[in-house]
């Protein structure tokens, strides 16, 4: 019994020190995968000598929030877990003039060092400077291309998908198609880039939390407008990157400042502004000579495509209770396509004498290859199965019940057999056939410095996708061939920094992203197996 005791508290006292190594691996200075970034520097007196114990201030000069920290004995400095934004770095000792650097621009996940001298004299005199040299990032071994805010409003995006800029980096390579209307949800295409031959194994993150959907592919684009900036790290050597072999895509969302700021966009697209397709022309020609046209009458039907959206971002104000200015801040995003172009393609559809069992049309295209022969006849002559044709490709029995059901399904052929090729294949074409696409996604992010020590944003996203493309039953059995596709994704994160001293920061992090898809066809689902003709058994 004793021995058993023994061999209890020996198990506990395991475990306890399992749990404080853990506690001690946690407590660790380490740096997750992050889209903040950092300003340092050595703060020195007119001989180069450091000077301890001064304070500094990093202003961010957007929104005025203030980080303060102090110098340490070698006149040091850091404040780390900045967005990035416009800030300044003033700094105070006594004996010395202030010193202010304004007009930093910290870049996504940036690291700022600086060299900051003091000059002799009250400290009543401010010594500005406002611009420099560019600075030069030597605290990280990683490599890539930051695509500014600058590029992301000043450059033409098509299909205003900010992924499409990933381009601008050297040696980047699409393996999928080159398109330059990749849509907010053709993450397929969006996702098919690589820059070290690691095809499809990207890591992509929002404000440093992942969003990579299903099959390495991203799983949430937020709107153009909607991104501060974003950096593609294309050599990760920095130990805080990982899950990937290729390369990380690092977004930075906007946040609010000050003031208001608010955009309305939308971006047209119109079918009858394009050149009429090949068998758009073939289709129109065809209907021409059948009389269900006129010439002069529009050969397509009008497609188009909208790309619209609206944002709006600024300080949290309820008049006469609360101002939410160098405090509270929000924006949000709101993005949704439209898109009803015409014509998917052609198809082939069995021609009208078909259904009568009369193929006589196509023999006499090829005899060898299309001539119809009875499979009741086979009889053996010899070593060889030999069977009877149908005299003329005529009298062949087709309608039994389950060709019956499909027979209606099909449309009618729009273009004559000979007209397209010779053997009337991809003989219809209905440009009213056409993809039929809704997109909704929204982004809201929202920032409360609580003080100078405390500080936290939340940031929520939705998306939702529904494909309704090339229902060529419209007319027979509408929503068989409907596409059926849908694709949902919802994601949040919540931050809180708190800074504990002048070297300690406390930083908690929580996000988690859904990503969804399918197909779902709820006319298909309605149908059941006696529909077709087959027996009532196999209902059950």
């Amino acid at each position: 019994m004793r021995g058993r005791k023994i061999m209890q508290n020996h198990r506990r006292a395991t475990h306890c020190l399992r749990l404080l190594s853990a506690l001690l691996l946690l407590a660790a200075p380490s740096r997750a995968q992050e889209s903040r970034g950092s300003i340092s520097g050595t703060v020195l007196d007119p001989q180069g000598a450091v000077v301890p114990g001064a304070d500094v201030t990093v202003t961010n000069m957007q929104n005025n929030v203030e980080h303060q920290t102090v110098t340490n004995s070698t006149g040091f400095f850091e404040v780390a877990l900045l967005n990035p934004g416009i800030y300044s770095v003033s700094v105070q000792a006594a004996g010395f003039k202030k010193a202010v650097r304004a007009n930093l621009e910290l870049n996504v996940g940036a690291r700022i060092s600086l060299e900051l001298r003091l000059e002799v004299g009250p400290l009543a005199e401010t010594v500005e400077v406002s611009a420099a040299a560019p600075l030069l990032e030597t605290r990280s071994a990683s490599g890539g291309r930051l695509v500014s805010s600058r590029e992301i409003s000043e450059l033409p995006v098509n299909s205003m998908n900010p992924f499409l800029l990933a381009g601008l980096a050297a040696g980047m390579q699409w393996t999928g198609t080159p398109s330059g209307m990749q849509r907010a949800f053709d993450v397929g295409g969006t996702s098919s880039f690589n820059t070290a031959g690691n095809i499809g194994q990207n890591e992509y993150t929002l404000d440093g939390a992942p969003v990579t959907g299903t099959e390495r592919r991203v799983g949430y684009v937020p709107p153009l407008d909607a991104v501060a900036e974003f950096k593609l790290e294309t050599a990760s050597f920095d130990a805080s990157f990982g899950h990937t072999s290729g390369a990380t895509v690092n977004v930075s969302s906007r946040s609010g400042t000050n003031s208001f700021h608010g955009s309305l966009f939308d971006q047209h697209w119109q079918n009858r502004w394009n050149a009429t397709p090949h068998f758009t022309r073939l289709a129109y020609e065809a209907q021409i000579r059948r009389g269900d046209k006129k010439p002069g009458d529009p050969k397509q039907t009008s497609g188009r495509s909208n790309n619209y959206g609206a944002t709006l971002g600024g300080p949290v104000r309820i008049p006469g209770l609360f101002d939410g200015r160098d405090k509270l801040f929000f924006f949000i995003t709101y993005n949704g396509y439209a898109i009803d172009s015409a014509g998917t393609g052609a198809r082939s559809v069995p021609h009208d004498s078909w259904y009568q069992g009369d193929f006589s049309d196509i023999q006499a295209v090829d005899a060898v290859k299309y001539t119809v022969y009875d499979p009741r006849s086979a009889r053996l002559e010899g070593s060889r199965v030999v069977r009877t044709p149908f005299p003329g490709n005529k009298g062949v029995p087709v309608l039994n019940p389950v060709f019956n059901f499909y027979s209606k399904l099909y449309p009618k052929a729009t273009n004559t057999p000979g007209f397209v090729t010779a053997e009337g294949i991809n003989n219809h074409f209905d440009p009213a056939v056409g993809q039929k696409d809704r997109y909704q996604s929204v982004l809201n992010r929202y920032d409360y410095y609580v003080s100078a020590s405390d500080r936290t944003y939340f940031k929520w996203y939705w998306s939702r996708r529904h494909d309704h493309s090339g229902d060529w039953a419209k007319d027979t059995l509408p929503g068989l061939a409907d596409g059926g596709g849908y694709r949902v994704n919802i994601g949040g994160a919540a931050n809180y920094l708190r800074t504990l001293s002048g070297t300690d920061l406390l930083d908690l992090s929580l996000s988690a992203t859904r990503f969804m898809e399918g197909l779902v066809i709820p006319v298909q689902a309605s149908l059941k197996p006696t529909d077709a003709g087959f027996p009532k058994y196999l209902d059950e």
